[in-house]
């Protein structure tokens, strides 16, 4: 898996937000992008003769970005006003494929220990803040993110969205995006289950570490080491350096980055070709989400 994109907590949009490996483009792909967006307030959202799936998926992305950063503005702003000050931190993770560089892990690991201080002020408040900000937020003192409960009218995450979409509900992204279906598909290709192969007799190697099948399994051990309520930050890091420094240097050794990659992509290239339309649809959406908010289209 990529490295975690924006956390689950800004679900709330009713999007899922972007797959960071999704974003993770060269820079001459991504000035080619920003052309290709630079054009859409003129043509509404429509395909241009040239542009090709992945053009349009970059420039959807652009798009994306900056809806989302107007919903957060606009979301706090509400909550603000209804008295609740302290948010959730919903930031992303580091920007790598499947596993840091070796150097990368031995300065942060996977960025996990970053994570688990995410939100600390939101959840150092006490129990009554945080059910009375989840009410104000969508209308239940019980709700979570990712709940399929209705947002009310009166939450800010219902207003924040029909002032959005137009709609309480709010929009989705096309299935060509969902993580689980492009894994099930590219997980099975040849290349990338020899590679996992040797990087598993390679991990073996390296000490008492459970049976990691995938990288994903990695991740979440390195997570679950900021939760043993025994062990101190420091020691936990330095284990999570530990796992993320050998893990990387493994995927070295057995390819497994360019394979990965390889096969992620070419799924990744099928999926959006086959969804083309389902994404220019949504590309027009974000464009008119950012004309309903009054956001230039243009790119910074």
């Amino acid at each position: 898996m990529d490295s975690p994109t924006a956390t689950a907590e800004s679900d709330w949009l009713r999007l899922t937000l972007p797959d960071w490996g999704l974003l993770r483009w060269s820079a001459v792909a991504t000035v080619a992008a920003i052309a290709v967006t630079a054009g859409l307030l003129a043509s509404g959202g429509r395909l241009g003769e040239a542009e090709q799936p992945m053009a349009v998926v970059q420039s959807a992305f652009l798009l994306e970005d900056k809806v989302i950063s107007v919903a957060v503005a606009m979301e706090h702003k509400c909550m603000e006003q209804r008295g609740f000050d302290v948010h959730p931190d919903n930031s992303g993770g580091s920007d790598y494929i499947l596993v840091p560089a070796v150097d990368e892990a031995n300065r942060t690991g996977f960025g996990a220990g970053e994570r688990s201080g995410n939100g600390v002020a939101f959840e150092a408040r006490p129990e009554a803040y945080q059910r009375s900000y989840k009410k104000a937020l969508a209308g239940y003192e019980d709700w979570d993110y990712g709940s399929d409960q209705p947002l009310t009218d009166d939450s800010c995450l219902g207003r924040t969205n029909v002032a959005v979409w137009g709609t309480k509900e709010g929009v989705s992204r096309p299935l060509a995006f969902d993580p689980d279906l492009q894994q099930t598909i590219y997980g099975e290709d040849p290349a990338l289950v020899a590679a996992y192969a040797a990087w598993r007799v390679c991990m073996k190697s390296k000490g008492d570490y459970p049976d990691f099948k995938t990288m994903d399994d990695v991740e979440r051990y390195a997570a679950e080491l900021y939760l043993d309520e025994d062990a101190e930050y420091d020691e936990a890091s330095a284990r999570e350096i530990r796992v993320a420094v050998d893990a990387s240097t493994c995927a070295s050794g057995a390819g497994l980055r360019d394979a990965y990659t390889a096969a992620r992509d070419k799924v990744r290239r099928e999926l959006y070709h086959e969804f083309l339309p389902d994404i220019l649809a949504w590309r027009a959406q974000l464009a008119a989400a950012l004309r309903r908010t009054g956001v230039s289209l243009a790119t910074d």
